[in-house]
């Protein structure tokens, strides 16, 4: 058990049980934020096949509003940041790899 008031660290990084980095403040890639999003994806939308960075959110995935707000709690988790999930989602409806756009835009304000 961890000391009182010290962070977890998996492979160096805070807060990222699966050493992937991360942690608070850390500035990724559009490559890193696309597998952020894809990997939401896949596990929101339990897919089993590769979820491909061309494929929109409900026409081609069939995600729903519900599977919106999970896609949202698990990018906000991932990211260690609040998202506005209006902006997140505004139309026109995005592909997974326009989401990691907004994404990055969002977490990193640029």
């Amino acid at each position: 058990m961890a000391p009182a008031g010290s962070a977890d660290r998996v492979g160096g990084e805070v807060g990222r049980p699966d050493g992937k980095g991360g942690g608070v403040g850390a500035v990724k890639t559009a490559e890193q934020y696309r597998e952020i999003v894809r990997n939401a994806v896949t596990d929101t939308l339990r897919k089993k096949e590769a979820v491909r960075d061309e494929q929109l959110l409900t026409a081609d995935l069939e995600a729903e509003s519900i599977d919106r707000i999970d896609l949202t709690f698990r990018l906000e988790e991932a990211v260690q940041k609040a998202l506005d999930e209006k902006i997140l989602f505004a139309e026109p409806e995005p592909s997974v790899a326009e989401l990691a756009a907004r994404l990055k835009i969002m977490v990193e304000g640029k």
